[in-house]
């Protein structure tokens, strides 16, 4: 289980990146899509492989830089790393749904 430090770092890292990125960012349901594989993936080999997949099939810089960010997390959550991955995809899906929705406006 990944520690309250690591889910902190994960968010922060997550928000970061969308902002930085609001070119063409992903949609909130892409990035839950994100998530829902780190978790039922066996190894990150096969998440790996699905990150690639969506790259080919839509290729962008919001997408590519994902695997810088993939790497970022494999130096700090070694051992929950899908959970840490899923993680940091579900909070960058809440993130991108609170800017879609104009950061709270009525």
């Amino acid at each position: 289980m990944i520690n309250a430090d690591q889910k902190r770092r994960l968010v922060t890292m997550a928000e970061e990146y969308y902002q930085k990125n609001q070119f063409k960012p992903e949609t909130d349901s892409q990035l839950r899509r994100f998530s829902e594989v780190a978790r039922q993936a066996s190894c990150i080999e096969e998440f790996e492989n699905f990150m690639k997949y969506q790259i080919g099939r839509k290729p962008s810089q919001f997408r590519k830089g994902l695997i810088d960010e993939v790497e970022e997390v494999k130096k700090f959550a070694k051992e929950e790393l899908l959970e840490a991955i899923s993680h940091y995809f579900g909070y960058m899906a809440r993130f991108a749904k609170f800017v879609k929705e104009g950061k709270g406006k009525e």
